[in-house]
């Protein structure tokens, strides 16, 4: 798990702050030159989207993206993109088959994540991050058992944190306020989503703005890449600044988080 510990901290860097003007409507990036380790390479003429390159080699396609039926919708599409290059998942046995050609009910139901739809993998994350930030006086409950030949199963559920982790099996979802990880041995996906209010507006009622993050990482991405993610900053009822991250990185220690997400800020606002 330590892979996935060091995303993890990665992800975190989504709160890194940055002093920028108050944000206009976006129609044109600004993309600088440069953004601490990130090159741009790239940038198209109408303004709307440029390619940076990190140090590491991390790819960043940074663009305006319009918001389409919501913000949570909006998203879905972006992870169905990420997910476009994942290997193809193999077809699911035929109802009724059994023995070894049929997988177990339960590595079924937990595949089904991957495989199936953004938009219920977006609706589950963040019906687990509402559950995890239920209200304080909610019952604690800390659990570790020797429930399965091989390793323990380990549960924490406390007021904004939720984990349960089951070592014979070796994967943990973990819930921390927004951030929500869903971690095995093959790999994790991380995700983070969370309402902000736009750049000059500190003190206002209402947040209007909205940040976002999904990573994939691990043997899962396939062969050609081992880091896939969006980080997304902008109105919601956009457009949305999109910085979309490709790496052969699989642990994310060479990706630049704190650069992409300055540059996502930068022009997105929130």
């Amino acid at each position: 798990m330590k892979a996935v510990l060091s995303i993890a901290a990665s992800a975190a860097a989504l709160g890194v702050a940055a002093c920028y003007p108050p944000p206009q409507q976006l129609t044109r990036l600004d993309c600088p030159e440069t953004q601490g380790e990130l090159t741009r390479i790239g940038q198209a003429a109408d303004g709307r989207s440029c390619t940076y390159v990190g140090e590491g080699g991390a790819e960043v396609s940074l663009r305006i993206v319009e918001v389409e039926g919501g913000v949570d919708a909006t998203l879905a599409r972006l992870e169905d993109e990420l997910r476009s290059y994942l290997p193809p998942q193999p077809p699911a046995a035929p109802a009724g088959v059994q023995g070894a050609e049929a997988a177990p009910a339960e590595s079924e139901s937990a595949a089904a994540p991957a495989s199936g739809s953004a938009g219920a993998s977006a609706d589950a994350a963040q019906k687990a991050s509402a559950e995890a930030k239920s209200d304080a006086s909610a019952p604690l409950s800390v659990e570790a058992e020797a429930e399965r030949e091989g390793g323990d199963v380990v549960r924490v559920d406390l007021p904004g944190i939720r984990i349960h982790a089951d070592e014979a099996r070796d994967e943990a979802k973990i819930s921390i306020g927004e951030m929500t990880i869903d971690a095995s041995d093959s790999g994790a996906v991380i995700r983070t989503r969370k309402d902000a209010r736009l750049r000059g507006e500190a003190f206002a009622r209402e947040k209007r703005g909205v940040r976002a993050r999904l990573v994939i990482a691990g043997d899962q991405v396939g062969p050609d890449w081992r880091y896939l993610a969006y980080e997304v900053s902008g109105r919601k009822t956009g457009p949305l600044a999109v910085a979309v991250v490709r790496a052969k990185d699989g642990d994310g220690d060479d990706i630049g988080h704190g650069d992409i997400t300055r540059l996502v800020r930068r022009n997105g606002g929130a």
